[in-house]
């Protein structure tokens, strides 16, 4: 035979293929240019002229390398697929007298086609739609200014190298299977293993068990900031017991059904339960890849959307006053020059502060157990790791508390008004470093700017009688010794010193306050603000000037940035979320396809020995209806339990909005409730086309 033949061949064999070539072939060129978009974005230089451009390339980056992990898994099992339905066509090429080795050219050259066709198509799609798909993304970020395309040389070879490696790993694969098996079992691959499976009940409670584990940690998490830890263990848990599950439990229910008398003895049941029943182990996995990945879907884009959408609920929950000014007292009169500076600079800008509060306080972190504040010394690593423990305080002077009118009454030296934020002090009192203190007031709120962040711990203030309150309870908190307790001076000394170094524990001082003017005056007055603390510009005119340290923040400085984040966090959730709906659709539509031509002969005697068309068509609708929609459905379950875990890690990137999250997954679900019935009809079609 000459090589010409071998070219012929291969491509003779993809067209007589076309049916399982094809949408490989649309999946490998979507894929790729997907993956080229992305990466191209990567290394768009005008990137990093936007705001918070690193940090916008470090999010794209890190979708790029799960799209690349994604890619080498979900084509390489997709191809599997095409080598499974051809075995049978190897096995006869083998018997007919062509050596493998032969048969391996013949593949390699298939690969060779397909691999040129896709990478071609796959890159000039990716090129074509990128700066598109540049123009989309500056619009999710807000930014005016159109991105400068360019044709990125590192981004194709990243691209043709990483898609080349994947078939020629789906090549060797295939090379591997076609030496280890002769001839017979070849002809025998589309059949392998079509014993009746036995229920395994080790399995069965060994996955029920891991899905247990991954839902009672998505549901007992309490606090946010072991949410995300906790989260991808869950997810290892869930996954693990999901395949499990599959595998067991889609037998035991069609093991159920066909003892049900009334269900199974019926012309459309009895076929389809008798002959799912016997391939259900090797469709088990494809229905649990259905199942992970229409979860991955939901999670990706309910997420993603829900944080993009809700951005104004985040700046405000994270920013509850317009303008927030913090700094250091690390030296006398500090304060008092915050306010000279803002109220010059308000002047300057014609601005008006509305809703001021301002008040001095300190930070600290603790645990709160049993009655008491643990000390720094008596905190041990256990301690930290029971986050839910964790209590954030923050301690201010009566002083301040009435003038943001809170009625705390008079306070004595070991007296306090408690605000619980978002903690729970038990009794009327707690001691700290073995001091007892006396709750007089609860609070139901104050005017500080406690944000969405803040509400991650555990967090409450005291309220206590003057500064020397707060120095005291800050030595019994770091466990200074007792003599510095006593000493006022000392401890104003040793609270300047960690003012200065910037530390937890150090006096600070915060002044907020909303305003009329405009988002751009609002930017502005902060940069003036900022740059003068330095005391560069005021020291020229006020010898005595003395630098503060601390920073101005706000919701019209903050609005960039959070478009930055979350909106490159929807841009890769929905291009992540495209491309994970697209692997589902094309492992039902290989499911399907697989199914129908092992079917096709056992429906063909079914016809020869009286069945007609009608009951073929129900038969098969029923088949497809009785195990379709499973992972559709436990997907949903999964959700649903993975919605309280989700919920507080949404808490920590500032969306408190539960009824929007809420809103976002249902809404998410139903839509791709909607997609999975018309993959359904279109798939069940295909399945009925070739049975018959």
């Amino acid at each position: 035979m000459t090589k010409s033949f071998y070219f012929k061949m291969a491509g003779k064999n993809i067209v007589n293929n076309k049916s399982g070539y094809i949408p490989y072939l649309i999946t490998c060129v979507l894929t790729i240019a997907v993956y080229y978009i992305l990466d191209a974005l990567v290394y768009n230089a005008s990137l990093l002229e936007i705001y918070g451009g690193e940090a916008v390339q470090s999010i794209l980056g890190m979708g790029k390398g799960i799209l690349a992990i994604f890619s080498v898994i979900f084509l390489f099992y997709t191809y599997s697929f095409l080598v499974k339905r051809r075995k049978k066509e190897f096995g006869v090429f083998n018997i007919l007298g062509m050596e493998k080795k032969h048969i391996s050219l013949t593949m390699l050259l298939e690969t060779l086609y397909v691999a040129a066709a896709a990478l071609a198509a796959g890159i000039v799609t990716g090129i074509v739609f990128s700066k598109i798909f540049f123009w989309i993304f500056l619009r999710i970020l807000g930014e005016s200014n159109a991105l400068e395309w360019e044709l990125s040389g590192q981004a194709l070879a990243e691209t043709a190298v990483l898609f080349g490696a994947i078939f020629l790993l789906s090549y060797l694969n295939t090379l591997r299977q076609i030496h280890i098996s002769n001839p017979i079992e070849l002809l025998r691959g589309g059949q392998v293993g079509e014993r009746e499976p036995k229920t395994k009940a080790l399995l069965a409670l060994a996955s029920m068990i891991c899905l247990a584990a991954g839902y009672y940690l998505a549901v007992t998490t309490e606090n946010p900031l072991s949410a995300i830890s906790v989260f991808f263990v869950a997810v290892v848990f869930v996954v693990i017991g999901t395949y499990g599950l599959f595998t067991v439990g889609s037998i035991l229910i069609l093991k159920l059904l066909r003892k049900n008398k009334r269900y199974y003895y019926k012309t459309q049941h009895f076929i389809s339960v008798s002959g799912m029943i016997y391939r259900m182990k090797q469709n088990a996995v494809g229905l649990a890849n259905i199942c992970v990945l229409s979860s991955a879907v939901l999670v990706l884009i309910s997420t993603t959307a829900s944080l993009y959408l809700g951005m104004n609920d985040l700046i405000a929950n994270r920013y509850p006053k317009e303008l927030s000014a913090q700094i250091y007292i690390d030296h006398d009169g500090a304060d008092r020059q915050l306010d000279a500076l803002i109220e010059t600079k308000l002047e300057k800008y014609g601005m008006a502060a509305e809703d001021v509060s301002k008040y001095h306080f300190i930070a600290a972190s603790t645990v709160y157990r049993d009655g008491k504040f643990y000390t720094e010394e008596e905190i041990s690593a256990d301690d930290v790791l029971m986050s839910d423990q964790i209590v954030s305080l923050e301690i201010i002077p009566q002083e301040d508390a009435r003038a943001m009118g809170a009625d705390v009454g008079e306070l004595g030296a070991y007296d306090v008004a408690v605000w619980e934020m978002n903690g729970d002090i038990e009794g009327d009192s707690f001691s700290i470093g073995g001091k007892e203190f006396h709750i007089i007031k609860r609070l139901d709120a104050l005017d500080m700017s406690m944000g969405a962040v803040d509400s991650v711990t555990g967090t409450i203030v005291l309220v206590v009688r003057d500064m020397d309150a707060i120095l005291q309870i800050q030595n019994l908190l770091t466990g200074a010794d007792t003599q510095s307790q006593n000493n006022t001076e000392q401890a104003r000394g040793d609270a300047l010193i960690r003012a200065d170094a910037g530390a937890e524990g150090a006096i600070r001082y915060t002044y907020d306050f909303n305003t009329d003017a405009d988002e751009e005056t609002q930017s502005a007055f902060m940069r003036d603000v900022e740059a003068e603390m330095t005391g560069a510009e005021s020291a020229s005119q006020n010898p005595e000037w003395t630098s503060l340290t601390g920073y101005v923040e706000g919701r019209a400085g903050a609005r960039e940035s959070f478009y930055s984040l979350y909106g490159s966090l929807f841009f890769i959730g929905m291009l992540l979320g495209a491309v994970f709906l697209m692997a589902t659709v094309l492992i039902i539509y290989y499911k399907q396809v697989s199914e129908g031509y092992e079917d096709r002969e056992r429906f063909a005697i079914m016809q020869k020995v009286g069945m007609s068309r009608r009951e073929i068509q129900r038969s098969i609708r029923s088949q497809v209806l009785t195990v379709f929609y499973l992972p559709l459905v436990m997907a949903g379950i999964h959700i649903m339990f993975a919605f309280p875990l989700l919920r507080r890690v949404m808490a920590l990137m500032n969306l408190t909005n539960t009824g929007l999250f809420l809103k976002g997954c249902a809404l998410t679900y139903l839509i791709f409730a909607v997609i999975y019935a018309a993959i359904y009809g279109m798939t069940a079609r295909s399945y009925a086309k070739i049975v018959s």
